[in-house]
C-alpha cells in the first residue's frame, strides 16, 4: 500500500479507532507546565529576517535580510539564543530550501 492507501486503511479501522480511543483517554501520561522544546522558524519576507516562535505574541523582526545572506543574517540571531540556555544540548537546526536551478 502507498501512504494514501494506508491512512485510508488506518481511518476505517474500528480495532485501531478503539485503541486509539483507549490510549489517548487513558489518563497514565502526566502533562507538565514546563516546555523544555519547541520549533522556532526565520523567514525572509521583503527584505526583513523575522522570527517566528509559537511562544512569542507574534512575528519578530530582526532587520534586514535576503535570500542571498539569509544564513549569514541569522547565525548571530540563533547564537543569541543559545547563549541564553548555556548548558542545554537541545539544539537542532534544519533548512528548508529550494533546490538551486
Amino acid at each position: 500500500m502507498d501512504p494514501y492507501e494506508r491512512a485510508v486503511f488506518l481511518e476505517k479501522d474500528d480495532t485501531m479507532a478503539r485503541a486509539h480511543l483507549l490510549a489517548a483517554n487513558d489518563g497514565a501520561t502526566e502533562l507538565s507546565d514546563l516546555i523544555e522544546e519547541h520549533y522556532v522558524c526565520f523567514v525572509y519576507v521583503n527584505g526583513t529576517l523575522y522570527e517566528l516562535d509559537g511562544m512569542k505574541d507574534g512575528p519578530i523582526k530582526h532587520g534586514p535580510c535576503s535570500s542571498i545572506s539569509l544564513l549569514q543574517d541569522v547565525v548571530p540571531v540563533i547564537k543569541a539564543i543559545m547563549c541564553n540556555i548555556p548548558n542545554s544540548i537541545n539544539f537542532n537546526l534544519m533548512v528548508l530550501s529550494r533546490k538551486e536551478k
